[in-house]
């Protein structure tokens, strides 16, 4: 084999290896999702020239949407459903009363 070959074949490896490298770094990473709660979205989406959206969407039912699965109405539907935890705590209703469940 020429010289320009091994070359060729150790940078080919170096790569290989960096990829590789580079691959577990990020599989070994946690990735769970972690609730950091609606002021970490205030960061951004309450600034003047984006248009203010999080004290927009404060004003909407949406900004309360957790909270109605602790009223007295959603545990009776949560019962109902035979849910075995309150319909704050159910995945059955967080799911749609959150973001990012």
């Amino acid at each position: 084999m020429n010289h320009h070959n091994q070359k060729g074949s150790k940078m080919k490896t170096i790569l290989c290896l960096l990829l590789l490298a580079s691959l577990s770094i990020c599989f070994a990473q946690d990735v769970s999702p972690e609730y950091v709660g609606n002021k970490k979205c205030k960061m951004c989406h309450n600034k003047v020239e984006k248009g203010e959206q999080f004290n927009k969407w404060l004003q909407t039912g949406h900004a309360q949407a957790i909270e109605t699965l602790k009223s007295p109405e959603a545990q009776v539907i949560a019962k109902e459903r035979g849910l075995t935890t309150t319909a704050d705590k159910a995945p059955e209703c967080v799911v749609c009363h959150t973001t990012g469940f």
